[in-house]
């Protein structure tokens, strides 16, 4: 017998389906406004890429940069380099999309939204990346039904991280190299954010020596040497990442770059706390359950292990790891936006204990969760 649950979502769903009482919504003044956000909460989905491309189009025009001050609107169009008209419908769609706001006598200023861009430089980088996942999606449904998806071959973000199979020390493939240097450079423009949200949620303060997995160029770490000077740190990679590293900069700061693939060679010893900055959301379930094995036998009793990224499944950022990155990992041929218990059941198959999950105060940009080795 049908329960009460699902006998209420399917009346329900029989009546928000249905146009005549959609009609009849609308003219009753109680449910009049909840009928009206529903619509306008599915044509911003309908919406969604038109408005993704006039962030895209303010982002590469610079847009945001030339509203430091308020100005008029030929001076904006001068500054970005595109007709007057062009530039009035630029900034009315941006208007709409509170990234601008319109002044009195054709002046603009940002936005609260556009403000926010020049407030994190990083989000600008990660939407300049965004036209390798748009050509992506310029047929989903292939996306979705293409067998061959699953493997990573034949979608640009899937070629696009074929530089980390590339474990040669010497880097002497010039392509290679340059997607190595393009994606540490993406990475270390949106480190701050994370790692705002890292030390913001957990201490280090009872921790020796900490072990950064897949560090890139050290941002993270740098990030925590700021804030806990004493802390010994040490970052592992691969070769070809490695070599695009600052090592002067690290070696200032004291913090030790080992080479390798986490997956196969030795993890360097000694460190009582290890972490994975959005490391594990990159990897499907027999790679991460691989690699926190691994990690578990590199730690010491009583070691801890610190995860951080986006989660799905998390109340208030649902549509960045169930839609958004759901869809990402999809092209890029690997990857899984997991909820806290998956990674929980992960961490406990690998004998990890005492798991916790750190609240942020921004989990759209990342959640953390530690575990403890007993």
């Amino acid at each position: 017998m049908m329960s009460l649950r699902l006998q209420w979502q399917t009346l329900t769903t029989k009546l928000l389906s249905s146009r005549r009482f959609t009609q009849l919504a609308l003219r009753l003044w109680p449910t009049r406004r909840i009928a009206q956000h529903q619509a306008s909460e599915l044509f911003d989905i309908v919406s969604g890429f038109v408005y993704t491309q006039i962030l895209y189009s303010a982002v590469r025009l610079d847009l945001f940069k030339a509203l430091r001050k308020p100005a008029a609107v030929n001076a904006i169009s001068r500054s970005i380099g595109i007709e007057i008209n062009a530039c009035r419908r630029l900034l009315r769609a941006t208007t709409a999309l509170k990234l601008t706001k319109a002044l009195p006598n054709e002046h603009y200023a940002l936005g609260t939204l556009g403000a926010s861009m020049l407030a994190n430089p990083g989000l600008a980088q990660l939407i300049e990346h965004h036209h390798l996942l748009y050509r992506d999606l310029a047929d989903p449904l292939a996306l979705f039904s293409d067998k061959n998806r699953s493997a990573g071959t034949g979608t640009t973000l899937g070629n696009y991280w074929a530089y980390a199979k590339n474990t040669d020390p010497g880097v002497t493939d010039t392509s290679v190299a340059t997607e190595v240097q393009d994606y540490s450079a993406l990475m270390a423009a949106s480190q701050p954010m994370v790692s705002d949200q890292v030390l913001q949620s957990y201490s280090f303060n009872r921790h020796k020596k900490l072990l950064d997995l897949g560090g890139g160029t050290g941002n993270f770490l740098s990030a925590v040497r700021n804030r806990y000077p004493t802390l010994q740190l040490a970052l592992f990679d691969l070769p070809s990442v490695n070599d695009v590293t600052d090592t002067a900069e690290m070696a200032e700061r004291n913090i030790d770059l080992h080479r390798g693939d986490f997956f196969t060679d030795a993890l360097p010893a000694g460190a009582d706390v290890i972490s994975l900055v959005r490391i594990l959301h990159d990897h499907n379930d027999d790679a991460v359950a691989h690699l926190l094995n691994r990690v578990y036998q590199a730690l010491p009793h009583e070691g801890t292990v610190l995860i951080a990224e986006p989660l799905g499944d998390t109340p208030g950022a649902m549509r960045v790891g169930d839609a958004y990155f759901n869809l990402y990992f999809l092209a890029m041929g690997k990857g899984d936006p997991r909820s806290a218990n998956s990674l929980r059941n992960l961490l406990q198959q690998a004998g990890f204990s005492n798991v916790q999950h750190h609240r942020t105060s921004l989990p759209l940009v990342c959640s953390v969760i530690s575990a403890r080795k007993h």
